[in-house]
């Protein structure tokens, strides 16, 4: 046992000089940590500006009334934003990639055109739907809200829907940059929103209350769509809408959207379930859940920024070129770099998570007893790291390779295990159990994709006889076929 321990170390801890091996395919390699690298760093700082603005809400909101009432009310917004806006981007870069190189800049510039704006008549379709049907929804995920509290989740929730469309087209924005391999302002961006968040609770609290997050949230959004079209506009790709054609590139976008939306809306569940389960214990404890995830978000997102963000475009290039021994370097040398990393800080990000609660928001509103209740809670959604992250590689593999359609099935898996997870760990643990039961997931569910992931790349590879390799259908319409 010790001397195979020794040798998975001794292999994790030669991943990193993998990425100086002259190796076929290292170029790519060297190219997507230099993007790691840029994407990470701007990531963090962004962080660090969201970490000062959730100290300061926490001191001025504590967790009150408010805050619950705010976090139930971006709950249809957000999970909307990250189910159409986050599809929509995934599926655009590899079609996108692959339009720029077989058919030039120009014709990229046409189909970015033209799914900015069906995305942004989708988006204002379901922004109205979701207006509509927050009468009933609000009620039902916060039961135990009264009505006053539900009278100001309401307004609230109308209040950010416009977020919807200027988030979602900002996300498309973003997707094209990267695609382009500009990561850095596309990885900068995000940090504009916390900022006018930040400033609005110090200049507007006192006047506007738990509003002022709402109008910062606003103002941030509008502005990084606007710093992003600027950014496209020096790259030679223009946001202003033009009515689509449907030709083949365009269909293959939203053809490989479909069941990434499907299973995103499948998946935005498990927060629903999440949500509306700690509004059911005690007073406080949807707040109290929402602080507890905020670090944890914070370490996933800066690790599946940095890998996602990074290694979707060059993957998708090397889909196009059928290079498999490529992709398999890729996920082998990255896939053993991240649980090199991921783990220890997962480990002493546990190991002192009280402090880190009492530093961040212990203040103001926020009591000794709301440290102890966070800090538990926090500890347990910190265990998903290292599985999210590798997670998000292995995902962002299969959608290089237009196979979004399994993650549907895997997304359905998630939701079933996290519902049935949530209500025995909450009775087991306590509000706690909630958060373990996220963790728990991603365990569950990234060993699934990679066991499909192998699967999809062994039948590339080994593609059965007499029958054609599977191309985007743009590609094969240029082909004649």
């Amino acid at each position: 046992m010790i001397e195979r321990m020794t040798r998975i170390g001794s292999r994790l801890i030669a991943a990193p000089r993998a990425l100086l091996q002259p190796a076929a395919g290292a170029s790519v390699v060297r190219r997507i940590f230099g993007a790691m690298l840029t994407v990470g760093g701007f990531t963090i700082l962004v962080k660090l500006v969201s970490t000062l603005k959730d100290a300061t809400v926490a001191r001025q909101f504590g967790v009150s009334d408010a805050m619950d009432a705010f976090g139930i009310a971006y709950i249809l917004p957000s999970a909307a934003i990250s189910i159409i806006a986050g599809s929509l981007n995934m599926a655009l870069i590899p079609t996108f990639v692959g339009v720029r190189e077989r058919k030039g800049l120009a014709a990229a510039n046409q189909l970015f055109s033209g799914v900015v704006t069906l995305s942004a008549i989708l988006l204002g379709i379901v922004a109205v739907l979701l207006a509509l049907i927050a009468p009933v929804a609000l009620p039902l995920i916060g039961a135990k809200f009264g009505p006053q509290k539900l009278a100001l989740t309401h307004r609230l929730m109308l209040l950010l829907l416009p977020t919807l469309l200027t988030t979602g087209l900002g996300a498309l924005c973003s997707g094209a940059l990267m695609a382009g391999d500009r990561f850095a302002l596309a990885a900068a961006v995000p940090a504009v929103t916390p900022l006018l968040i930040f400033a609005s609770v110090l200049g507007l609290s006192r006047n506007c209350g738990i509003y002022t997050l709402a109008i910062g949230l606003l103002a941030g959004s509008m502005v990084e769509l606007g710093l992003l079209a600027w950014g496209l506009s020096r790259n030679g790709i223009s946001i202003v809408p033009r009515w689509p054609k449907l030709d083949p590139a365009t269909r293959e976008v939203f053809r490989q959207c479909a069941p990434l939306t499907a299973g995103a809306l499948i998946f935005s569940g498990s927060v629903l379930v999440d949500q509306a389960i700690a509004s059911r214990a005690a007073p406080g404890s949807v707040a109290a859940l929402n602080y507890a995830a905020k670090v944890a978000a914070a370490l996933t997102s800066i690790g599946a920024n940095a890998v996602g963000l990074a290694v979707l475009p060059h993957l998708s290039r090397l889909v196009a070129r059928d290079d498999w021994a490529g992709i398999r370097r890729v996920l082998w040398v990255y896939g053993r770099l991240l649980l090199m990393i991921s783990v220890p800080v997962m480990l002493v990000f546990c190991a002192f998570s009280e402090p880190i609660v009492r530093l961040l928001f212990q203040r103001g509103a926020f009591t000794v007893q709301d440290t102890h209740l966070v800090a538990a809670i926090q500890r347990m959604y910190l265990l998903q790291i290292p599985f999210y992250i590798l997670g998000i590689l292995l995902v962002r593999a299969i959608t290089a390779l237009n196979a979004n359609h399994v993650l549907l099935w895997v997304c359905i898996l998630n939701l079933s295990v996290n519902t049935i997870l949530d209500i025995l760990f909450l009775r087991w643990f306590g509000v706690p159990g909630i958060a373990l039961s996220t963790s728990g997931v991603y365990v569950i569910s990234s060993s699934g994709v990679f066991l499909i992931l192998m699967r999809i790349l062994k039948s590339r590879e080994n593609p059965a006889p007499n029958v054609p390799d599977a191309v985007p259908a743009f590609a094969v319409s240029e082909a004649g076929l």
